[in-house]
């Protein structure tokens, strides 16, 4: 039988004579106005219902003449001859049947159709910011609708973009870890926001709090409180008591007399402003928003909508002009990588210098606190419902993580000084499965599999010995400034030498690159071997035949 080759084809272009190739469409989900479903129209014009089903909303800079005029659509698939069902064979594979379904194929029956696609080609949008880049205040703002160049931008807008703050009116906590904020203004908050409390008596409820529910009048906040297992017990024996006490009355919870308010986190939307730095950072993959605010109030009120145009501080009304961005999934510089490190995850401890804070910024992709129990049933009841946070005792601070994977950014600040001195983006895993690697006794231990390439700035860390830095199958001898380590016994077990080789970052924390399980053995390869061929003598006689040992290189013999 003669095999027949098959051919997919996932998409083609046909060049013809008198047709030029067209410019590739962009996807740009940031500038998409329109919805093909609204009863309002379409962005044909900047004139509402000129000509019949426009909204008016069409762009002027960049809009193609005559987009959403008409529609073309034109497809082709490959499938059977008709009623060529009933000649299919099961007990032979598609390619087999070929002839069967009347499939197209090439005269010499070489080749076969299976499927094919066709259509225009997009390309996907590009994205204005990396994950970790900066965030520049905006050079233009929109005036109807077109764009105006700002003169000064550092100076027209305040360095900190705007988040509307809301006062509460009441807490409630129904259940035990459960809690309903009540605030006198409606807020535009949705489930699964980042949310601040602030002002509230009992320190449990005041911090940020991811967004379990918001009532449709959008002034009832449901939330979790993390509480530690001790708590939820002692909770849940106040809240018995309270009831009886009450007749079953919901318990409320006191506000400071100040006041309680509540406002969205920034990274809530995606974004980390550093009041250290004054800056602001992309710290979400993906399309995120920013509303910033004039730095210069006015006497007169705006047009527009409290919190979405305009916002008033001290009886002057700033306008607010919100922008679009799309942030990509690829870090503005190298990620460095991190492990669970609590309980039954063996990752490697990171001590943060005395003179250093850590600034986490948490988001919706990487939440401060994990409410689940799948991983966390062999930590410490103050560990449980905790994802990446700095455990200190005494004058030793270590970084932990548990219950969450995924990118984190993380700012440096100066203890003292509050002075912005960087930030690291982190990836942070379950866990590390190590790599193995064959070294020859007599052979330098290395962090990669190419031993040419510069390793002077890792560091290792020996696991599962007395000391990080001691094996009792290695050597260990400094030259030109650094440590070596030569293999000198032999493995029996794949955990007899394992080793995460680490490397210096900002403010000397020091972070794993690899993570190598090393299996060491005498070489294989006889030229390998300096052959030592001597008469059996005693002592006294084998002293003719000896080898002088230069003194200078230290010389050790370890007995296998």
């Amino acid at each position: 039988m003669r095999r027949i080759r098959y051919l997919v084809v996932a998409a083609c272009t046909l060049m013809l004579p008198g047709f030029g190739l067209g410019e590739l469409l962009e996807l740009k989900p940031q500038k998409t106005t329109y919805n093909l479903r609204s009863m309002i129209g379409v962005p044909i014009s900047t004139t509402l219902g000129d000509p019949l089903g426009s909204n008016g909303l069409s762009p002027t800079s960049d809009a193609t003449a005559g987009q959403f005029m008409g529609f073309y659509s034109a497809g082709a698939v490959v499938a059977p001859q008709k009623d060529a069902s009933s000649k299919l064979d099961g007990t032979i594979s598609l390619f087999k049947n070929v002839d069967n379904l009347g499939l197209p194929k090439s005269e010499d029956g070489e080749y076969a159709l299976l499927s094919g696609v066709s259509g225009g080609a997009i390309m996907s949008p590009q994205a204005s910011l990396m994950f970790g880049g900066i965030v520049s205040v905006p050079e233009k703002i929109k005036v109807g609708s077109e764009e105006v160049a700002v003169r000064n931008p550092d100076a027209y807008w305040a360095k900190e973009p705007f988040k509307a703050g809301h006062q509460i009116e009441k807490v409630l906590n129904p259940n035990v870890g459960v809690a309903i904020v009540h605030t006198k203004t409606a807020t535009d908050y949705q489930a699964g926001d980042l949310v601040a409390f602030s002002g509230i008596a009992q320190q449990e409820f005041v911090g940020s709090f991811v967004l379990l529910a918001v009532s449709a009048n959008k002034k009832e906040l449901t939330f979790k409180l993390p509480l530690t297992d001790s708590q939820k017990n002692q909770a849940g024996i106040n809240a018995s008591l309270g009831n009886v006490a009450d007749g079953g009355a919901v318990a409320t919870v006191a506000l400071l007399p100040s006041g309680g308010f509540c406002r969205e986190e920034h990274s809530s939307s995606g974004y980390h402003y550093s009041p250290y730095a004054k800056t602001v950072f992309a710290i979400q993959p993906g399309p995120i928003k920013i509303t910033w605010k004039e730095s210069r109030g006015e006497s007169e009120r705006p047009t527009g909508d409290e919190n979405v145009d305009w916002t008033v501080s001290e009886e002057k009304y700033y306008k607010l002009y919100t922008y679009d961005y799309l942030v990509s999934s690829s870090s503005v510089k190298k990620a460095k990588k991190f492990f669970w490190n609590v309980a039954d995850y063996s990752g490697p401890d990171l001590q943060v210098p005395e003179n250093v804070k850590l600034e986490i910024a948490y988001n919706r992709s990487f939440p401060e606190h994990y409410d689940g129990n799948e991983y966390n049933s062999k930590a410490a009841d103050m560990q449980k419902n905790k994802t990446l946070w700095v455990q200190s005792n005494a004058n030793l601070h270590l970084l932990k993580a548990i219950n969450v994977a995924g990118r984190v950014f993380i700012e440096l600040v100066g203890k003292d000084s509050n002075k912005h001195l960087g930030f690291e983006v982190v990836d942070i895993f379950k866990v590390s499965e190590p790599e193995h690697r064959t070294i020859y006794l007599g052979d330098k231990l290395t962090p990669y599999e190419d031993s040419s390439r510069d390793t002077s700035y890792l560091e290792i860390e020996f696991v599962g010995t007395s000391s990080p830095m001691i094996n009792p199958f290695t050597l260990d001898k400094a030259f030109a400034g650094s440590i070596n380590y030569y293999a000198t016994r032999e493995t029996a077990d794949e955990y007899d030498c394992v080793a995460f080789w680490k490397e210096k970052g900002l403010e000397d924390l020091v972070w794993p690159v690899t993570h190598v399980s090393y299996e060491l053995k005498w070489p294989e390869d006889l030229t390998e071997y300096s052959h030592y061929v001597r008469p059996d003598a005693n002592e006294s006689a084998s002293k003719v035949t000896a080898i002088q040992l230069p003194v200078s290189n230290s010389p050790l013999l370890r007995y296998q």
